[in-house]
């Protein structure tokens, strides 16, 4: 992969489950793949500007980032591959208030500092119930037995009750 273009292509090749995390020069949006493209809440979302993207199921995950002029990425399917240990968690999007709930099933979460970020989802937030996102890490050993954390992955979001959360959004591109 060289070129945002031939992300968007490979992004193509997924199936309409998969959620998206992308890290730009200036934010972080959250979206799904709908028929092959990515869709976020804002249209005005320069790709070109794309730093690294997580595209993810409960299966899968697409990694790419920015390395020089092209991208680097890997594709890690659970249960394929060398067998490894592994750690879920749970880690906390931002957002301790509902913004606003926007149309389309889309909700703007905000902190008390000011940061904000859309997420496709039609939830309720406070700063004890928070939306969350579940990840793997992945542990490898070296030749005197050392643990480290060899590689992570997103898993799905998760409501303040541990309820897996899933788009069912008609906004798009």
């Amino acid at each position: 992969i060289e070129t945002v273009g031939d992300l968007l292509e490979t992004i193509k090749t997924l199936d309409n489950h998969h959620f998206v995390v992308a890290y730009l020069s200036y934010g972080v949006f959250i979206g799904y793949v709908k028929q092959g493209k990515i869709v976020f809440y804002s249209k005005n979302i320069d790709l070109n500007r794309l730093t690294e993207i997580r595209v993810f199921n409960k299966e899968e995950e697409l990694y790419a980032y920015k390395d020089g002029d092209n991208f680097r990425y890997r594709l890690r399917k659970d249960e394929e591959g060398l067998e490894t240990d592994v750690v879920d968690a749970k880690q906390v999007v931002i957002g301790t208030t509902v913004s606003k709930s926007l149309s389309g099933n889309w909700t703007s979460l905000k902190e008390d500092r000011g940061t904000k970020i859309t997420v496709p989802f039609n939830i309720t937030v406070d700063k004890d119930k928070r939306l969350t996102i579940h990840t793997r890490n992945y542990i490898s050993y070296s030749n005197s037995g050392q643990a480290t954390f060899s590689d992570s992955r997103l898993i799905e979001f998760l409501d303040s009750n541990n309820k897996l959360l899933e788009v069912n959004n008609e906004r798009g591109n």
